[in-house]
């Protein structure tokens, strides 16, 4: 139990620092209106991208903001590429990518509008925090679960009672 302690102490810590490390506080620059120009009120996260555009997770889809104008990112039942599900948990900005938790998983942002959708064997689909390694290894926490994508997959590692998954 104590190794086990050992070893999830760390981990732990890297996903408390990690998923932090791109939040935007109000000292990152000017004032900006939301006014009625978003798809909901509810906002769930914002995030910059490495544009500078802000990406605003609500429960109905992503607005990008350009400084000027909003564009909306909604899920489509018709599209199989546009985003997952419309209740956006968090957006994280990965090395290279951003990253869309959704209540329905998530999602990675492939441009002009379109997504790939990452699954996972965690016996929960919806993810607390997730963090790209400079070295480009993706993990997630699902439920009590860490997992490593590979693939289109995140895979179950450690349970986060310690015992290997």
């Amino acid at each position: 139990m104590k190794k086990s302690l050992y070893i999830l102490l760390p981990i732990i810590l890297m996903f408390v620092v990690g998923c932090s490390r791109h939040s935007i506080s109000p000292s990152d620059g000017g004032k900006v209106s939301f006014s009625s120009s978003l798809s909901s009120n509810t906002v769930s996260s914002i995030q910059r991208d490495s544009l500078g555009y802000l990406w605003i997770g609500t429960d109905r889809g992503i607005n990008i903001f350009d400084g000027t104008n909003y564009r909306q990112l909604r899920h489509d039942r018709l599209d199989t590429a546009s985003l997952r599900s419309d209740n956006v948990l968090k957006i994280y900005r990965g090395n290279t990518h951003m990253w869309v938790m959704t209540d329905q998983g998530i999602d990675c942002y492939a441009g002009n509008g379109r997504f790939v959708h990452y699954h996972s064997n965690a016996a929960s689909s919806r993810a607390a925090c997730m963090i790209e390694r400079k070295d480009g290894r993706v993990i997630a926490l699902f439920g009590n679960e860490l997992c490593e994508l590979e693939g289109l997959t995140f895979k179950r590692k450690l349970s986060i009672a310690g015992t290997a998954a």
